[in-house]
C-alpha cells in the first residue's frame, strides 16, 4: 500500500476457500507489528575479545574421552560452550531506517573490501523482484501453502531420495569381511595442525550448520579452544567413532533454473553441515590422500574432484577422440550418461567392501562409522521439519563425499588397451565413445539401459558443452550468443547507459559475470570458423557500446583500447598458450598424451588446439 509503512502491514495466504488463485488477508495495524526475525549468532557488532574470554572461563581440559558417549557428551558441551560465548558476545543491532535512494544506492557500490563487496551483493540475485516459493502440489492433488506443509513436503520427497536402490539380482550379495586385528593406528593431530587448517582451509562466509557455528566463529577460537578441539578429534580416531551430533545435515531447497516451481522434485537439496564436521572431515583428507595417491585407487580416466584436472582437459579428451575419427573418415559413436541423485545412491554395503580391499582396517571401521545412522531435516523459511534418516549415500556438501564417490566408482570396467573405445569421467559425467575403423555405412543398434531405450541424437552436451555430430561448434556458439543476451539483459540496470555506476565498475561486472560465459572451453571452440567467432565477437561489441553508452560514429577497436580490453580472437590465443602449458606440467598421462599429434592426419581443413598457440 502506498504511504504507508510495512511495519504496520501484515499479509497472511489463506486457504480455506476453494479457488484458482491464493486468497490473501491484508491487515492494518496502528502499533507496530513486532515480526519475528532470524537471529545470527554473530554480526559485525561482536566483541571477539569477550567471546574468547568467556570461552577461556568455561572451557576444562581435563575431560575423560574413552567412550562415544563421552565423545557425543563433551561435543555436545563444547558446541553449548561456544554458542554461549557467542550469544554474550553479540549485541542486538536495531533495524536501520532505510533513508537513501536507490540512486544513491546504485552510485555507492564498489567491489571492495571497504564496501563489503556490494556490487557483487547487487549482482547476486539479478532476477528482481524476488521469486517466492508457490505452493507446492501434494502427492493428493492437493496444494501445500503454510511454510511448515512446504517443508514437510521437501522432507518426504528427500525420505523417499534417501533409500536405496533395489536391488534385482540373483547374485548372492558379499559379505563384509571381518577386521583383522591388527590395526595401523591414523597419526594424531597436533594443535597447530588444527590451528593452520582453520586458517587456511575454512571460508569465513560459509554458512554453518544446524548448531549455528560458522566458520567465522572458529577462526576465532582461542588457543584453549583449539587444543580441547584437538583432544576430541584424537579421541575420534583412537575409538573409530564419528560423534552423532556431526552427522545431521540441515537442507534448504532451491529452484532448479527453468524448472517448475509447484513440482517438489524442481528444487535442489542444499546440505548445510556442522563447521566442526567440516574441519575434522578436511584433517581427515589430508591422512587419506596420500593412501589414494600412492595405490593409484582412482583411475586416470576420472578427471573429477582431482588437483590440476579441469572439465576443458577431459571434454579435450572426447574431442580429440571425435577430431581424428572426423579425419581418417571413421565412424564414432558416443553415449553421454549422467547419474541421477549419484551422491545419494551410493551403496553403503557395497562401498564398504571396497573399501577394506583398498584402505587400512582403521580408515574402514572409521569411515563405517562416518557413513552410517546420518540425519537430516529441512528448514524453510522459518518452519523445520523433524530430523529423518538417511539411509544410503555419501553426505551432501561435506569435504569426504566427492572422493568416497571417486573411490566408489573407480572400479568401473575400462579399456585402456583398445584404441577404438575411450572412457572419460568426470564425477557423476560419463562419456564412452567407440570408433568403427573400416566400416562402409553407420549400423546402431537400440541399446537399452534399465530397460530404457537411449535416445540417438546428432548432438550431445558434455561438462557444459555443445558437441555436434561434425564438431564444428556452430551450436556451441550459438547457445553462448543467447545466453550472452540473456545475462546482458538481467544486468542492464547496472551496466547500461541510465545507470549511475563508474565505467571502472561496469567493465568490472562485463568481466566477471559476461565475459566466462563465452571464455569457458574457448581453448576448443576456438577452432570454429572465422564466421562463428565473430558472433561472439560482435555480442562484445554490443556490450561495450552499452556500457559505454558509445556513439554510433566511434569504432570498436578504439572502444577496445579504451576499456582494455582485447579481441576474442586475442583472447583464443591468450587461452590456448596457457592451456597447452598446463598440459604440459600435467600430473595425469591421459592428459599429456594431448599434446602428442605426432600421428594426426589432416585431410579437413579445420583448426586444431594446438595450431591456436
Amino acid at each position: 500500500m502506498k504511504g504507508i509503512s510495512s511495519n504496520f502491514i501484515e499479509v497472511i495466504e489463506l486457504t480455506e476457500l476453494t479457488s484458482d488463485h491464493i486468497p490473501v488477508l491484508l491487515m492494518f495495524s496502528f502499533n507496530v507489528i513486532h515480526k519475528q526475525r532470524k537471529m545470527l549468532l554473530t554480526n559485525k557488532k561482536t566483541d571477539w575479545d569477550i567471546f574468547k574470554a568467556n570461552l577461556d572461563e568455561t572451557l576444562t581440559l581435563s575431560v575423560r574421552l574413552r567412550t562415544p558417549i563421552e565423545i557425543d557428551s563433551t561435543v555436545e558441551q563444547l558446541t553449548n560452550n561456544i554458542v554461549k560465548a557467542a550469544k554474550v558476545a553479540t549485541p542486538i543491532i536495531p533495524t536501520e531506517m532505510k533513508n537513501v535512494t536507490f540512486k544513491s544506492y546504485v552510485c555507492g557500490l564498489f567491489a571492495t573490501d571497504n564496501t563489503d563487496y556490494s556490487l557483487w551483493k547487487a549482482t547476486r540475485h539479478m532476477k528482481r523482484p524476488r521469486v517466492q516459493v508457490p505452493p507446492i502440489r501434494k502427492e493428493d492433488g492437493t496444494w501445500a501453502r503454510s511454510e511448515q506443509e512446504k517443508a514437510e513436503i521437501y522432507a518426504r520427497h528427500l525420505e523417499r531420495v534417501f533409500l536405496p536402490n533395489a536391488i534385482d539380482s540373483e547374485l548372492d550379495i558379499v559379505q563384509c569381511p571381518q577386521l583383522s586385528t591388527t590395526r595401523k593406528k591414523i597419526k594424531n593431530f597436533t594443535p597447530l595442525e588444527v590451528a593452520k587448517v582453520i586458517d587456511d582451509s575454512l571460508n569465513p562466509k560459509k554458512a554453518p550448520g544446524y548448531d549455528e557455528i560458522s566458520p567465522k566463529i572458529l577462526k576465532e577460537l582461542p588457543k584453549k579452544a583449539i587444543i580441547h578441539l584437538t583432544h576430541i578429534y584424537n579421541a575420534i580416531l583412537r575409538m573409530e567413532y564419528i560423534p552423532e551430533q556431526w552427522k545431521r545435515a540441515q537442507v534448504i531447497m532451491l529452484l532448479k533454473p527453468g524448472k517448475p516451481p509447484e513440482d517438489v522434485t524442481s528444487y535442489r537439496p542444499i546440505s548445510l553441515l556442522p563447521s566442526l564436521s567440516k574441519l575434522l572431515e578436511k584433517l581427515l583428507l589430508k591422512r587419506l590422500k596420500p593412501i589414494i595417491e600412492e595405490k593409484h585407487l582412482i583411475p586416470d580416466h576420472q578427471f573429477g574432484f582431482r588437483n590440476k584436472h579441469s572439465t576443458i582437459d577431459q571434454v579435450y579428451r572426447v574431442t580429440n577422440v571425435i577430431s581424428k575419427a572426423l579425419e581418417e573418415k571413421d565412424y564414432c559413436c558416443g553415449v553421454f550418461l549422467h547419474v541421477a541423485h549419484a551422491f545419494d545412491k551410493v551403496w553403503h554395503k557395497g562401498f564398504l567392501i571396497k573399501l577394506r580391499e583398498q584402505l587400512p582396517n582403521t580408515w574402514c571401521a572409521l569411515l563405517e562409522s562416518y557413513l552410517t545412522d546420518r540425519h537430516f531435516r529441512v528448514i524453510h523459511e522459518e518452519a523445520v521439519t523433524e530430523w529423518k534418516n538417511i539411509l544410503p549415500g555419501v553426505p551432501q556438501g561435506s569435504v569426504l563425499g566427492p572422493i568416497f564417490y571417486l573411490l566408489y566408482t573407480a572400479d568401473i570396467p575400462n579399456n585402456d588397451n583398445n584404441d577404438t573405445v575411450t572412457i572419460a569421467m568426470f564425477v557423476d559425467d560419463t562419456a564412452i565413445l567407440s570408433t568403427n575403423v573400416g566400416k562402409l555405412r553407420l549400423m546402431t543398434i537400440p541399446i537399452l539401459l534399465n530397460q530404457t531405450l537411449i535416445p540417438q541424437k546428432d548432438s550431445a552436451i558434455y561438462l557444459g558443452m555443445h558437441l555436434d555430430s561434425r564438431l564444428n561448434w556452430k551450436h556451441h556458439v550459438r547457445q553462448k550468443k543467447i545466453q550472452i543476451k540473456e545475462k546482458m539483459r538481467k544486468l542492464y540496470w547496472l551496466v547500461g547507459p541510465h545507470s549511475e555506476l563508474t565505467i571502472e565498475n561496469k567493465r568490472l561486472l562485463y568481466v566477471a559475470i559476461i565475459k566466462p560465459i563465452w571464455t569457458y572451453g574457448i581453448q576448443l571452440w576456438g577452432c570454429a570458423s572465422k564466421s562463428n567467432i565473430d558472433i561472439i565477437q560482435r555480442c562484445q561489441n554490443i556490450a561495450l557500446r552499452t556500457i559505454t553508452a558509445a556513439y554510433r560514429f566511434e569504432r570498436n577497436d578504439a572502444i577496445h583500447r579504451d576499456m582494455m580490453l582485447p579481441t576474442i580472437a586475442e583472447e583464443i590465443q591468450k587461452f590456448a598458450r596457457k592451456h597447452e602449458r598446463r598440459l604440459e606440467d600435467h600430473i595425469n598421462p591421459m592428459a599429456i598424451q594431448l599434446l602428442d599429434n605426432s600421428k594426426d592426419i589432416r585431410c579437413l581443413k579445420r583448426l586444431k588446439p594446438y595450431n591456436l598457440v
